[in-house]
């Protein structure tokens, strides 16, 4: 499903080169206490914390710029679905299972579940209207 949605011409890609600086947050780390919840849920607490959704193009971008992912890892796009050719709601991630480095789709839609202990990746504002998290941007989690 992300090969499908790359080539749809709604998966919307940037004109001009934009940098984007991007933490990496868990569920839990947004404050989900249950052992699943909404994909809705999750990126209303990230709102909340004054994070954004990151572009699309991040996650084809990261899944070449990040070489050195560690085995296991996998880290959702935290982004607006893209609708399949089928109109399923997709969003990205990025894995490494050991069968190399991949970028596949996930169930994008609002009411799909997620792990407290799922990872995403999440743009932070432009602009500095988050000055709390200036610093160290990436959350490290050991693998549980």
């Amino acid at each position: 499903s992300a090969d499908e949605i790359l080539g749809r011409p709604a998966f919307p890609y940037a004109r001009t080169k934009t940098d984007v600086e991007l933490a990496v947050l868990s569920a839990a780390d947004l404050g989900v206490e249950s052992d699943q919840s909404s994909l809705a849920e999750v990126y209303q607490r990230a709102r909340q914390a004054g994070l954004e959704l990151c572009p699309a193009e991040v996650g084809p971008q990261l899944r070449l710029d990040y070489r050195n992912q560690p085995l296991g890892e996998a880290l959702d796009i935290a982004m607006e679905p893209v609708a399949t050719y089928s109109g399923d709601r997709t969003i990205l991630t990025l894995a490494n299972w050991g069968t190399g480095l991949l970028l596949i789709g996930r169930d994008g839609r609002p009411e799909s579940m997620v792990f407290r202990k799922s990872r995403f990746v999440f743009a932070l504002p432009t602009k500095g209207r988050l000055e709390a998290l200036r610093g160290p941007q990436i959350v490290p989690t050991s693998a549980e």
